[in-house]
């Protein structure tokens, strides 16, 4: 059974397996693919950034412990 996704949502605040942590701007299209994008801003640097839907869903591994690469700050 195929899990839902969770879209991001402009406005809130999602904290990466790194640690930092990022603001929504908005979903999009790319132009030429039509692949799902999220845009998203570091809260502290103000950096903006673009990355595929499909890889904001991803699980990460490292060694045998899984994770979500994102996790939305409640």
């Amino acid at each position: 059974m195929e899990k839902a996704i969770r879209y991001p949502m402009p406005g809130e605040r999602w904290k990466h397996y790194k640690g930092g942590v990022y603001e929504i701007i908005s979903l999009a299209n790319h132009s030429e693919t039509k692949e799902a994008l999220v845009i998203y801003k570091s809260v502290p640097f103000g950096s903006v950034y673009a990355r595929p839907l499909a890889m904001w869903e991803d699980e990460c591994e490292l060694g045998r412990i899984k994770f979500k690469r994102f996790e939305v700050i409640e």
